[in-house]
């Protein structure tokens, strides 16, 4: 009985923390095709688009530093973590494209 009640315990801790975050935990990778004041466009590397909302809460960074949304220009590489509500939780930039330099 022990045993079974050990591992109730564990599952639930288990479950707990795997929803304690507050994304979904989906990412969408692409190169910013435009920018706006409250969304940003992203083509996709199997030629779809996606428009994203950013938020007052969206945060940005380049590595491990932290960015701003003046940072977030077209041709730069960018992979968005995704909230519960779908909008930009985090916006991670990488490198520009060697073409947009």
């Amino acid at each position: 009985m022990r045993k079974y009640t050990a591992c109730v315990v564990l599952m639930f801790f288990a479950s707990v923390s795997a929803f304690a975050h507050g994304g979904t935990g989906k990412k969408v990778m692409g190169t910013i095709s435009k920018v706006e004041a409250t969304r940003i466009h992203l083509k996709l590397k199997d030629g779809h688009d996606s428009d994203i909302t950013l938020t007052a809460k969206t945060r940005f960074e380049i590595g491990e530093k932290t960015a701003t949304m003046k940072d977030a220009v077209v041709g730069r590489r960018a992979v968005v973590s995704l909230a519960k509500d779908g909008t930009a939780e985090e916006v991670s930039l990488g490198k520009m494209s060697m073409m947009k330099k």
